[in-house]
């Protein structure tokens, strides 16, 4: 093969590489619907979208996260557990998938949501789904690649309307430590991972970080 040759097949596989590493799709982790969002000194409840175990613990890891890294008071997710008769419920998703803003809430789901605010008394409702967990065993290197869509809307209460959407596509190579813990602990990572992206984009755009 002549140095040419060989030359060109580098960057091919560099650009591989680092389109693997990098990871594509849409990473939009949290964008307010119109301009920033101005949050006084309030109460923000993160509402798992289902009862999947990636939703769930989605969810959770947010609530976390949220709690750690803003001013703003987080209902935990025992504490919604045990305000509402019911939770989690499976809200249905709306295809808004070619939507620039996002509602993923179908319109007949709102007084589900409605209700659940009237017990929790949260003057921010964070909905959010872990979307379509996937496993893939042909990734770069034959190693497997985890990858989850995170999809979510703040309700902004008393009048009930979204003012922000999440869409971030997430991936994950599996791990050393993997080999040992299960695919578990990778999954785990994936979520939380995309717990602290929602975060941080939730922090600039609110102006709530400590």
């Amino acid at each position: 093969m002549s140095k040419k040759a060989c030359w060109h097949l580098h960057i091919i596989s560099t650009a591989f590489l680092l389109l693997h590493l990098t990871g594509c799709g849409i990473h939009k982790p949290f964008v307010s619907m119109d301009g920033s969002i101005a949050f006084k000194p309030t109460t923000i409840a993160v509402i798992s979208g289902n009862s999947s175990e990636p939703t769930q613990h989605l969810a959770e890891f947010l609530s976390q996260e949220l709690s750690r890294r803003t001013t703003l008071k987080v209902l935990g997710q025992e504490e919604i557990s045990r305000r509402l008769e019911k939770y989690p419920v499976n809200f249905s998703l709306f295809d808004s998938f070619e939507q620039e803003k996002p509602v993923w809430l179908l319109p007949e789901e709102i007084k589900k949501l409605d209700a659940m605010q009237k017990r929790l008394k949260s003057d921010y409702l964070f909905v959010i789904w872990g979307h379509n967990l996937s496993r893939d065993p042909s990734g770069f290197g034959n190693n497997i690649t985890y990858s989850i869509t995170a999809l979510g809307n703040l309700y902004q209460y008393p009048d009930g309307k979204p003012v922000a959407f999440t869409y971030d596509q997430n991936d994950r190579s599996m791990s050393f430590l993997a080999i040992f813990k299960g695919e578990a602990y990778d999954i785990d990572k994936l979520l939380r991972d995309s717990a602290e992206r929602i975060t941080e984009k939730f922090v600039k755009a609110t102006s709530t970080g400590r």
